[in-house]
């Protein structure tokens, strides 16, 4: 007998993507465009769920503090995180524990010393995007994306060829 050790949750999300996987392959070229800035999404989902930061719509309210969310999945983050104040990833070098996984990853930041994002302007280094978009604009006076070193990595390589 074999037995199942995957919970539902993280089988139904792989039943959805391959359904996902399986959509864009019929309809590889079909994208949503947001009319008020111009990004574009796969899944016009996504676009609806996008337009709300043009309509300052809040659909997604908490029932316990009455925080209104945007998306439907901030809504239950805030949830875990806040109300039932579950943090299931753990930093193995200290006691800090997180909501998200990415949350953990630009922790552990603070062991490694990593710092992929750089200014554009003058090549300061930075663990955290939001820090380096805040030197930009403040002490560069650049609005420019931060270089990361996957971007940095790609600049070099077009410049080789």
């Amino acid at each position: 007998m074999k037995v199942h050790t995957q919970s539902f949750s993280t089988l139904y999300i792989k039943v959805l993507t391959v359904s996902l996987i399986s959509c864009r392959k019929k309809h590889p070229s079909t994208l949503y465009t947001c009319d008020v800035c111009q990004k574009n999404f796969p899944l016009r989902c996504k676009l609806l769920d996008h337009q709300r930061i043009h309509t300052g719509e809040k659909p997604y309210c908490c029932e316990q503090c009455g925080k209104a969310f945007a998306v439907k999945c901030r809504l239950s983050t805030h949830i875990r995180g806040v109300h039932k104040q579950l943090r299931p990833h753990q930093c193995d070098k200290c006691n800090v524990s997180c909501l998200q996984m990415s949350s953990l990853r630009i922790h552990m930041r603070t062991h490694t010393g990593e710092k992929p994002f750089s200014c554009v302007v003058c090549g300061k280094k930075f663990a955290r995007k939001f820090d380096c978009k805040k030197h930009q604009k403040n002490v560069c006076g650049s609005d420019a994306e931060p270089l990361t070193s996957k971007t940095a990595d790609a600049t070099a390589a077009a410049a080789i060829v």
